[in-house]
């Protein structure tokens, strides 16, 4: 419509119909959009990349997001730390922690982009789900050398992977560093996560001092 008008649309106004195509979850329009460009000639910058990105994560198509991201990493622009993080939700989100931790060690290791605590988040929560309170812990662990700071996220998903494998001792330790920390809000369902862990272990009286810790919360 507006080619017929004869105002020609430029990069600003293709990232921004890529994104408003991804708040519809149209990817066949986001993909269009894209090419289209290209014809005429506009190349792509690294938003346009990271909203295809998006668009794909939206859509749930993990494959065309890696081949989004190839070409972002051919066509020489550097991937954002949101970038990454897309990625890694992606494939973090269905317990597939290995495949998130390949993702993670090229962010790390074949980029300049840092990881920040959104990533570790996201990694973590991807262990607890991939049933890998081991591998949640040492990543929960590492922040302190990276110069990250946990925050309420990052306790609740690690306490969900320890407690999930009835890792109780290392789970109640971590609450208390939690509670120590001055995070505030911490929600109901993260002390009921640890309460029930006390439970299945038969240890009464720690879950007898979480449930009048959750209810003078």
């Amino acid at each position: 419509r507006m080619q017929a008008t004869g105002m020609a649309p430029d990069l600003g106004t293709y990232n921004t119909l890529i994104l408003a195509a991804k708040k519809v979850n149209n990817l066949d329009t986001a993909f269009q959009l894209f090419h289209e460009m290209q014809t005429a000639g506009i190349p792509p910058d690294a938003r346009t990349y990271t909203n295809l990105i998006s668009c794909c994560k939206r859509a749930g198509d993990y494959m065309q997001a890696l081949e989004v991201y190839r070409s972002m990493v051919a066509a020489g622009l550097k991937a954002q730390p949101v970038t990454y993080n897309m990625l890694i939700s992606m494939v973090a989100r269905d317990g597939k922690w290995k495949k998130a931790l390949q993702l993670f060690e090229i962010m790390e290791t074949k980029s300049s982009v840092v990881p920040d605590i959104s990533t570790y988040n996201i990694l973590i929560n991807g262990c607890r789900k991939g049933n890998q309170p081991g591998m949640a812990l040492m990543l929960f662990e590492r922040l302190p050398r990276k110069g990250l700071a946990p925050n309420l996220q990052t306790y609740t998903a690690v306490l969900g992977a320890l407690c999930k494998a009835g890792h109780v001792d290392k789970a109640a330790q971590l609450f208390e560093q939690l509670k120590a920390s001055g995070i505030r809000d911490t929600p109901a369902s993260l002390y009921t996560t640890v309460l029930h862990a006390h439970g299945k272990a038969a240890r009464w009286e720690l879950a007898l001092e979480t449930l009048r810790d959750m209810q003078q919360a």
